[in-house]
């Protein structure tokens, strides 16, 4: 491996170059701005950014040239350290002076120029010492270069040594075999087969490739390994050569095309193009160009590791995804590779089952396995393998890791970031999609793309992780990992990401250069919590600190010891911190000293209040309290915390009241709920700015709204990324006339932009709902594109608006409503799917054959009055 790859490896672990760049060019319009162009720091500053290129330059001029050495490795770890540093002192910097205000610019700049001057200082000293190293190496004699597969895999395939596969063969080949759309402007079907590395895809389209059926159907078969070297004059080659048996000499594309097309109109062919990576579409378009020549019937088969070239690739939509192998199937791979009599050996047999759980459904490491046990068959050779992990074994007989390890050297370097920080959230733990996100937006992984979303641009990252095979995403949107990508993860983490469990000291890297690390303890006694943090204030400079207490079981007066006191002095560069779970009740007046910290988690526990100094979290964007039931107030002065863009607590009975002016906090894009008050900072007017609210938000105690205008003055139609809206009145109150008058009043005031997808109803008093229910006010507004319409607990409500124009609405629910005695005049929109009423005057005999609503619900399929379903018909065939 060159010396700039791992290099590369290494910025691309931690803080690459180009997010450094970004970090220097803030810096220097700040110091233009508050210090002036052309001042001594300003100087500074350009010289560092010009600095930090060079090293960029010089990576790239020595790329993939030489083999790594120890020298190399420990000037990596130098690198890492420098880059890393500069960039805290850098946000350091920043953070001086954003909140610099009127204070004397010379006094300013006395305060940070020394810092700037140390800092330029390590930078260049770092570059000239990197500058000596590599052109030493550029003189060295260069080994010759093989690749990490020399030659891939050929069609052959032993079946006998195949476990597993049976039924996935015919499925796969009745798919092959399938009579399609011969007109298809394809001309050849595309099916592909993916999943993680060393799960079997090659195996599957081995056995598809050779069984009788396929090779009489297919006269003329082909098989090309593709790999990571997309070249379409070698791939057409290794087409024509698979196909002819001949060499080609040619090496012009288009000659090779011309003589490609002569072989694949002769007659219908199977072509199996093996471990495809290249996601580019165009790249695609240029091959599948050979295609269009092709004989009726003919196919094609493309193995791949990536979702997205299997998207691109399939011209049928027909995608055969491989899944994990049963524990079974792996005890069979196992024993295949076995030269011991097993059926004898009870005590084997138990180790053995042990090692196929091991596996966690991967054939390529049950083989693995199964090789490494070969000629050994005392149980405590067993047993040490089933007490050890894969990657401690020999590289020569682990082919697991190299084979993984493919698709991470295949990411770009902005997703090598985001996948190896995963390695410290533990294997038990699950985190949601979206606070993963959040946290990669908190360190600074996430590149900005223009006037584009942080978060959209992270939603891309983790779907092309999982594109990859790399990331899952479980039904609750949590992340999931499977256990040797885990492992993967850890591997490649350098010494910069470090999850630390009960039984892994052994993992603990020497350097002090650890920035990203995990705690999960699952001993109870206060003493092991106690030496646990002792171990990770080795790590001064952290920038993300998580606590997983196993079970929630954390000792109560740990958080009372000075030990953990601690960390509040200890990890002044913190961004990110996580103590979710874990049984913390107060929250330190000291964690102001956090001035780097975006993400702060505190949901799950028993907190009874927060801080006042929280508001002095400058750059604080996210702040999670969900779920913790005794903490009912908000410091004063939450307006302070300008950059916060994600609010999470809990909708219902937790907090009394909303932070004060919280319309102040303009970035605010996570809101569920808002409870007003008739009180100046705590009015619905708080909503008129916040239009960057998106997702869902639970309007509450709209009694409060005073009148018409008040209610206007939340503008909900400017919140146009908000998909769910909740709008709630008490529903204890005794209606009035009074009550009536005004509930009509202030919801004809709340109404949301024209692309709401959700809208809920509950306790309004009035006795018919505003027109804009159905269609925008505006007059240029689209129609309305509601999916769920929910009225509950509006005991004056009589008359339903017409919702027939509402083409979009899929459920309509209507509960508590007693005076409504039938549905809307017009009649229900075509696109409803389900109705449920209850407790309300439109009764089941309406609805029945014969009743007065018959009509305008005989066609849903779903109907349900008072918990009694009611049949329905489909519309009639035409």
């Amino acid at each position: 491996m060159g010396a700039s790859t791992i290099f590369g490896l290494v910025l691309s672990t931690g803080i690459t170059s180009s997010v450094l760049q970004v970090a220097i060019q803030e810096a220097v319009d700040l110091v233009g701005r508050k210090i002036g162009r052309n001042s001594e720091i300003d100087n500074k500053l350009r010289k560092l950014r010009k600095t930090v290129l060079k090293i960029q330059s010089l990576v790239d001029d020595v790329e993939g040239k030489h083999s790594i050495s120890n020298a190399c490795r420990l000037l990596i770890e130098d690198c890492e350290g420098v880059l890393l540093d500069s960039h805290d002192l850098l946000d350091k910097i920043d953070l001086q002076l954003r909140n610099s205000g009127a204070i004397d610019p010379s006094s300013l700049e006395s305060s940070i120029k020394e810092e700037v001057s140390l800092l330029l200082e390590n930078v260049v000293d770092f570059f000239k010492e990197m500058e000596c190293y590599f052109i030493s190496e550029i003189t060295k004699p260069r080994p010759p270069q093989t690749s990490a597969i020399p030659h891939g895999p050929s069609s052959l395939v032993d079946e006998s040594c195949v476990v597993g596969m049976g039924n996935k063969k015919e499925e796969f080949i009745k798919l092959l075999l399938r009579n399609g759309d011969e007109s298809n402007r394809e001309h050849v079907s595309v099916i592909p087969i993916v999943g993680m590395g060393g799960i079997g895809k090659t195996t599957l389209a081995q056995l598809v490739y050779n069984d009788p059926k396929v090779v009489e159907n297919f006269k003329l078969r082909m098989w090309v390994c593709v790999s990571l070297d997309y070249d379409l004059v070698k791939i057409s080659k290794s087409i024509f050569e698979s196909a002819t048996n001949k060499v080609s000499e040619l090496s012009n594309f288009n000659c090779l095309q011309m003589q490609l097309k002569e072989v694949m109109m002769k007659e219908k062919f199977l072509l199996v193009l093996d471990d495809m990576w290249n996601e580019n579409p165009s790249d695609w378009d240029a091959l599948k160009l050979l295609f269009r020549s092709a004989a009726p019937g003919s196919r094609v088969v493309v193995t791949t590791r990536s979702k997205t070239v299997s998207s691109i690739v399939t011209t049928t939509g027909d995608v055969c995804c491989l899944q994990e192998s049963s524990v079974a199937d792996c005890w069979e791979i196992i024993k295949l590779g076995l030269r011991t009599n097993i059926d004898s050996r009870a005590d084997l047999k138990t180790i053995g089952l042990e090692l196929a759980h091991k596996c966690k459904g991967l054939p390529l490491a049950a083989k693995v396995i199964g090789g490494v046990l070969r000629l050994k068959s005392k149980e405590m050779e067993w047993d040490a393998l089933l007490k050890c992990d894969l990657w401690d074994l020999p590289e020569e007989k682990n082919h697991v890791y190299r084979v993984l390890k493919l698709s991470y050297d295949h990411l770009p370097a902005h997703l090598k970031r985001c996948f190896v920080y995963c390695s410290i959230i533990p294997r038990s733990q699950k985190i949601k999609v979206e606070d993963l996100i959040q946290i990669w937006a908190a360190e600074g992984f996430i590149q900005a793309q223009g006037a584009r979303r942080i978060e959209d641009i992270g939603r891309e990252y983790f779907d092309e992780l999982c594109s990859r095979c790399l990331l899952q995403i479980s039904r609750d949107d949590e992340v999931e990992m499977h256990d040797f990508i885990h492992d993967l993860a850890r591997l490649v983490s350098t010494n910069l990401c470090l999850h630390l469990e009960d039984n892994m000291s052994r993992f603990l890297p020497t350097s002090t250069n650890v920035r990203y690390l995990s705690l999960l303890c699952q001993d109870t006694r206060l003493e092991v919590w106690a030496d646990k943090l002792v171990v990770c204030y080795k790590y001064p400079k952290l920038r993300t600190f998580m606590l997983f207490p196993h079970l929630n079981q954390v000792p109560r007066n740990l958080f009372e010891l000075e030990i953990f006191g601690k960390l509040f002095e200890t990890f002044k560069w913190l961004r990110v911190l996580n103590l979710s779970r874990s049984g913390i009740r107060t929250v330190s007046d000291f964690i102001d000293r956090f001035i780097h910290l975006r993400y702060l988690n505190l949901s799950n526990t028993p907190i009874t209040r927060l801080p006042a100094s929280i508001v002095n979290l400058s750059v604080l964007e996210t702040l999670q309290l969900k779920e913790c039931p005794v903490l009912k107030s908000w410091p004063e002065n939450m307006e302070k915390l300008i950059k916060l863009r994600h609010l999470h607590f809990d909708r219902y009975g937790q907090m009394s009241s909303m932070p004060q002016n919280l319309g102040k906090l303009t970035r605010l894009e996570t809101l569920h709920t808002f409870t007003v008050k008739n009180e100046k900072g705590y009015e619905v007017g708080e909503l008129q700015s916040l239009n960057c609210l998106r997702g869902s938000i639970s309007i509450k105690d709209l009694e409060n709204v005073a009148n018409l205008q008040k209610a206007k003055d939340a503008m909900l139609d400017n919140k146009r990324y908000l998909d769910k809206l909740e709008l709630h009145w008490g529903v204890t109150r005794v209606p009035t006339g009074e009550t009536k008058l005004l509930d009509q009043s202030v919801l004809t005031g709340l109404e949301p932009h024209a692309r709401l997808k959700e809208l809920k109803v509950e306790g309004y008093h009035g006795s018919e709902l505003p027109n804009w229910i159905c269609k925008p006010s505006s007059v240029n507004a689209p129609s309305r594109e509601i999916e769920k319409f929910v009225i509950d607990s509006c005991p004056e409500l009589v008359n339903l608006p017409s919702i027939h124009h509402l083409t979009s609405l899929q459920k309509l629910e209507i509960h508590s409503c007693p005076k409504l005695q039938s549905l809307p005049v017009g009649g229900l929109p075509s696109s409803l799917e389900s109705l449920n009423i209850s407790g309300s005057g439109i009764s089941k005999q309406q609805c029945e054959e014969g009743g007065s609503e018959r009509e305008n619900v005989k066609c849903i399929p779903e109907v349900e009055i008072d918990d009694q379903p009611i049949p329905t018909a489909p519309f009639p065939m035409p």
